[in-house]
């Protein structure tokens, strides 16, 4: 099962008992919030920080993401305090007045109440329409979680692949063109599997050349952990 995270793209780990399931991590939607009246964001410089408005901030750990898997849960929590905002105009990103999220995120596997940290996600930029956790959605053996749910110029996506064996999970790298990446470029579409490889629309914007304007064919190597261009 591969999982991908759509992200927009500082470093502090978060230890967290290996009992704790989703359900013990601070819900977005019910946890009183920290006013931010007169406050500066941490994170100026994301793509979108000059149409986020800062409106409050969430407790460390709060839960972001999550999707259930054969052996337990993978979530995406913030490790330290998350920024909660929304757009103040319409943009390639979204509806004005949609919902932001901005914090250093952890991405948690839970295998059987033991948790695993895969990977840490930096300065990352949620742009959702609600303030519950993200949802991954299903594609085939793929797994798709999309914070920012539309872009003019494609969303970048960080993919993590969970062992149907033992339900460990490892984070992905992407390479094309000898070009190694931790993140993927494709359009508002849904990514696919088409007959074992993945089926990749890149973005398009006014600098993309040709070349990486064409559809692309991924193979996943799991020995070297890589999706790899044919």
């Amino acid at each position: 099962m591969l999982l991908f995270g759509v992200l927009l793209g500082c470093n502090n780990r978060v230890n967290y008992e290996s009992s704790k399931t989703a359900s013990s991590f601070i819900d977005a939607s019910t946890q009183s919030k920290e006013e931010s009246s007169g406050s500066k964001t941490q994170f100026p410089n994301t793509e979108f920080s000059n149409i986020i408005v800062l409106d409050s901030v969430n407790k460390d750990g709060t839960l972001r993401a999550q999707t259930n898997t054969d052996f337990g849960e993978l979530i995406v929590v913030a490790n330290g305090k998350e920024e909660v905002g929304h757009l103040n105009a319409p943009s390639v990103a979204g509806l004005e007045g949609d919902l932001t999220f901005q914090g250093n995120y952890t991405v948690i596997n839970i295998i059987d109440g033991r948790k695993q940290e895969v990977t840490e996600l930096k300065e990352i930029t949620f742009i959702q329409q609600s303030d519950r956790p993200a949802n991954f959605d299903k594609v085939s053996f793929k797994d798709f979680l999309t914070p920012q749910y539309t872009s003019g110029h494609g969303l970048d996506a960080y993919a993590i692949a969970v062992n149907k064996s033992n339900g460990e999970a490892i984070a992905l790298k992407f390479m094309k063109n000898s070009a190694t990446t931790d993140t993927l470029n494709h359009t508002n579409d849904q990514l696919v599997n088409e007959n074992g490889y993945l089926k990749v629309v890149p973005g398009i914007s006014a600098g993309t050349s040709e070349e990486n304007a064409d559809i692309t064919l991924y193979n996943l190597d799991l020995t070297k952990k890589y999706f790899i261009a044919e």
